[in-house]
């Protein structure tokens, strides 16, 4: 009987925990990098559509963290649903409203993938390989 023995070794970034550790920090900073972008596109919005702004509302939307890897932008403005549009209000109203945040969300979207493989490969890649 023949027995065929193999020795395998283990090293690196995969092995010693530098990868996972990579890809939490991307995961954490993008999410909240991102959000900050997406916040940053609704005040030039506001800028742009809102003729006579206090910059009271614009002051409500804030970046916040939801969880893990997961970040948002918030309003807790009590006019934040009729200034979007998104009021039943709206419906009785000549004012449609601005639809900032679906726009704003649709376009950021729409970017977000590109955006996530640019800031990975520019500064989390080399700390797996």
């Amino acid at each position: 009987m023949m027995i065929n023995r193999k020795h395998v070794t283990t090293s690196g970034p995969m092995f010693d925990g530098r990868a996972e550790r990579a890809l939490n920090d991307f995961i954490r900073e993008f999410a909240e990098g991102y959000a900050e972008d997406v916040n940053q596109e609704l005040q030039n919005r506001f800028r742009q559509n809102f003729k006579t702004s206090t910059g009271r509302y614009e002051s409500q939307v804030r970046t916040r963290r939801l969880g893990k890897g997961v970040s948002g932008v918030t309003s807790s403005s009590p006019y934040g649903a009729w200034l979007e549009g998104a009021s039943r209000r709206n419906a009785k109203s000549s004012f449609k409203g601005y639809r900032t945040f679906g726009e704003t969300t649709a376009k950021m979207e729409r970017r977000a993938g590109a955006v996530a493989n640019a800031e990975f490969r520019a500064r989390y890649l080399r700390r797996m390989t």
